[in-house]
């Protein structure tokens, strides 16, 4: 309808849906799910409280549908949300979308997955995201942050 055909600029496994809109399927709901992870935090862990995604769709999601719900700017160290930053943010409380929690681990003291977001027309990777909160970060973000880069 769309007339492009069936336009493809990743290898990962076909969904129902081509991948330029199933790309951006379930991020209203991605975004809720944070929003409901960060409103259970206490004021004082809000203002603390920095969004971290393992890619750059992921962060878009938060930051197109997140400022109507009063969520910080998404942390991403992929491609050029590298290049934006921590924001000033200190990360001592972060709710991390996507990956292990060994990828937190070694930064925090504590992470624990509290939510799934799942949604059946995303793309497979998107699919089973798990939502991690993370608290008593071991050393600053700003030297964290260089070793975040990811340009694939």
């Amino acid at each position: 309808a769309l007339g492009m055909g069936e336009v493809k600029t990743e290898n990962h496994q076909a969904t129902a849906l081509p991948q330029h809109l199933a790309d951006r399927f379930g991020w209203p709901e991605l975004t809720a799910q944070v929003t409901q992870v960060y409103r259970a935090l206490s004021p004082a862990e809000q203002a603390q409280t920095s969004l971290y995604t393992q890619n750059y769709g992921e962060a878009g999601a938060l930051d197109f549908f997140g400022p109507q719900y009063g969520l910080p700017p998404a942390l991403c160290g992929h491609n050029n949300y590298w290049l934006w930053g921590t924001h000033g943010q200190s990360g001592q409380v972060l709710i991390g979308v996507g990956g292990h929690p060994d990828d937190y681990r070694p930064f925090f003291t504590s992470v624990e997955q509290v939510a799934l977001h799942t949604h059946e027309y995303a793309m497979p990777y998107e699919r089973d995201l798990p939502i991690f909160l993370c608290r008593g970060l071991k050393v600053p973000l700003a030297q964290i942050w260089p070793a975040a880069k990811r340009y694939i």
